[in-house]
C-alpha cells in the first residue's frame, strides 16, 4: 500500500551567531522517557492515538505536534484494527492529523530542538528517522526539515511533499544532511498543507546530531633518491594523512589509481609506484575516509569530507620524459 515519494536535499551555507547552550555534540533524542498518558479518542471515540504528557527537555511542539507511542488506527474496535505505532522504535514525536488545521504552515507549526553548540566545528551531520502514515489523496500536505543558526533565519534543506491526487506513504526512513555551522545549531521541523485531515501523522525519530571527522595532517613524497618532489617511473609516492578521530575505513587515489591505505587509529599512509604511463605533471590524489561516533547508545558512521590537498603544502611532480633538448 505504501510506497517512497523523492526528496528533495538543499545543501545551505550560513554565518551564525554565538549562544551558551546546555546540549553538545554529539547531539541524540529518541523521545523514550515519554509515555502514553492522554487518549483523546477514549472511551467511546474512534481515535485509538495516545500522546505523553513528558516531553524532552529544550523542545517545543506547537499546534498538533506531540510525543508519544500510538497514531491512527484503522477500523479501530473491530478485529480487523491496524494501530500504527510511532517511531522505529516507539515512542517518537509526530505532528497528528486532529485538531484540523488548513492552509498551515510555519513557526506556529514547527517543532524545534534545543539549540546544540557545536564548539569549533565548521560541518556538523544531522540524523533522523521520519514517516508518514498517510491517509487521503485529497489536498496537499507536506513536511519541511529546517536548520538555524541563532539570530538567522530558518533554512530549509529537506522536502516532503504529497500533492493533492497522489496517494502515498514516506515509509520509514533514516535520513541525514550535512550543515555548515559555527558556535551552534538549531534544528525544526515544520508542518504545511492545505488540510491535515488528509494525513494521519508525520513522525520522526532519533533526532541526531555528529561532527563531521576531519584530516588534521596530510603530506606526499616520493622516496626518489635526488629530490622528494620528483618521481620518475619504479619511484614509490607515499601519502601520509592523520585524522582527529580514529578512522574505521579509508581508502586513497593517487594519480588516478585507487590504493588501498595502511595504519590504524588516526594515523594512515598509502603508497603509489609510477608507472611509465602515467602522465607528467602535479600528482593528484583524494583521501576517503570515516569515523563513528556513538549518540545514545548506537555507533553512526560518519563521512568525512575527501580531501584533495596537502596541509604543509607538499607535492611531488611525475617527469617521465627528463628535460627537453636544447635547441
Amino acid at each position: 500500500m505504501r510506497s517512497s515519494s523523492p526528496l528533495i536535499i538543499f545543501l545551505l551555507f550560513i554565518i551564525p551567531g554565538t549562544v551558551f547552550s546546555q546540549f553538545t555534540l554529539p547531539f541524540f533524542e529518541g523521545f523514550n522517557e515519554s509515555t502514553c498518558d492522554v487518549y483523546p479518542g477514549n472511551p467511546g471515540g474512534s481515535d485509538s492515538s495516545c500522546y505523553s504528557l513528558t516531553l524532552p527537555v529544550g523542545w517545543t511542539f506547537p499546534s498538533n505536534w506531540r510525543v508519544g507511542e500510538r497514531g491512527w488506527t484503522t477500523d479501530f474496535g473491530t478485529p480487523d484494527e491496524v494501530i500504527h505505532f510511532i517511531g522505529n522504535d516507539p515512542p517518537a514525536a509526530y505532528f497528528y492529523w486532529s485538531n484540523t488545521v488548513t492552509n498551515y504552515g510555519g513557526d506556529d507549526y514547527m517543532m524545534t530542538t534545543p539549540t546544540i553548540y557545536v564548539g569549533d566545528e565548521e560541518q556538523v551531520k544531522v540524523f533522523f528517522d521520519m514517516e508518514l502514515d498517510y491517509y487521503a489523496p485529497n489536498s496537499r500536505n507536506g513536511l519541511n526539515v529546517k536548520y538555524r543558526t541563532p539570530g538567522l533565519g530558518w533554512q530549509t534543506v529537506l522536502g516532503y511533499e504529497v500533492p493533492q491526487g497522489v496517494n502515498v506513504n514516506f515509509r520509514l526512513r533514516t535520513d541525514s544532511y550535512i550543515a555548515n555551522v559555527t558556535d551552534s545549531i538549531q534544528l525544526g521541523f515544520e508542518a504545511q498543507g492545505v488540510n491535515s485531515v488528509h494525513i494521519n501523522s508525520w513522525d520522526i525519530d532519533n533526532v541526531t546530531v555528529t561532527a563531521l571527522p576531519k584530516l588534521l595532517s596530510v603530506s606526499i613524497r616520493s622516496d626518489n633518491a635526488l629530490d622528494s618532489t620528483l618521481a620518475v617511473p619504479t619511484d614509490t609516492i607515499t601519502l601520509s594523512y592523520t585524522a582527529n578521530e580514529p578512522l574505521t575505513e579509508t581508502s586513497a587515489i593517487i594519480a588516478g589509481t585507487p590504493v588501498t591505505s595502511v595504519g590504524g587509529g588516526m594515523v594512515w599512509q598509502a603508497k603509489y609506484e609510477v608507472k611509465d604511463t602515467d602522465e607528467d605533471g602535479p600528482v593528484s590524489f583524494v583521501t576517503i575516509f570515516k569515523a563513528q561516533y556513538n549518540a545514545g547508545g548506537v555507533d553512526l558512521p560518519v563521512d568525512g569530507n575527501p580531501k584533495t590537498t596537502t596541509t604543509d603544502n607538499s607535492l611531488v611532480v611525475i617527469d617521465r620524459t627528463g628535460p627537453g633538448e636544447f635547441e
